[in-house]
């Protein structure tokens, strides 16, 4: 008999453990999914009207990766490692004139200040034409001229390959 105990208390314990596979693995990979803006084509929208009000923008970049096909910015370092993790906003502004760009508030997976790399492009995802690229402190200002109605690209990357993002914020 109480081998029969035994049995059904470890079958009953062994779904009990396997049930929780499912549900860990869920949890963990909530934890660092891919964030809505991951990719140029799922970009970010600024509002058109800013920075009249401004626009500021978060997103939780720790789970963010690199598309290979995506412009490197050619302002981080040798321009050739915008590290892993990368995040795009678009632009089309109502009115032309002069917005500054930033990344003031972006901070890495431990909470200290993020050394951003950011650009702009015009164009087409896939077809991207450097517009301007800023990388010169831990979070950056990238004061551009901007066209009415011409959609720009924003993308985010990390200073020579770094890969410790946490939030990413965006001010334009």
């Amino acid at each position: 008999m109480r081998t029969n105990q035994s049995t059904r208390v470890g079958k009953r314990n062994l779904l009990i453990q396997l049930s929780g596979i499912p549900l860990a693995l869920l949890l963990c990979g909530s934890l660092y999914a891919q964030p809505a803006n991951d990719d140029c084509a799922t970009a970010n929208v600024v509002t058109p009207s800013a920075p009249t009000p401004p626009y500021s923008d978060s997103v939780d970049a720790s789970g963010a990766t690199l598309d290979p096909a995506d412009p490197l910015l050619a302002c981080n370092g040798a321009g050739d490692n915008d590290g892993n993790q990368t995040v795009w906003w678009v632009y089309t502004p109502d009115a032309s004139g002069e917005v500054d760009i930033s990344t003031v508030g972006s901070t890495t997976a431990g909470d200290a200040e993020l050394d951003t790399a950011h650009g702009v492009f015009t164009g087409s995802c896939g077809e991207l034409v450097p517009v301007a690229c800023v990388d010169q402190g831990l979070t950056d200002h990238l004061n551009i001229e901007v066209e009415a109605g011409t959609t720009y690209y924003i993308k985010v990357g990390q200073f020579l390959g770094a890969n410790d993002a946490g939030t990413i914020v965006l001010n334009v």
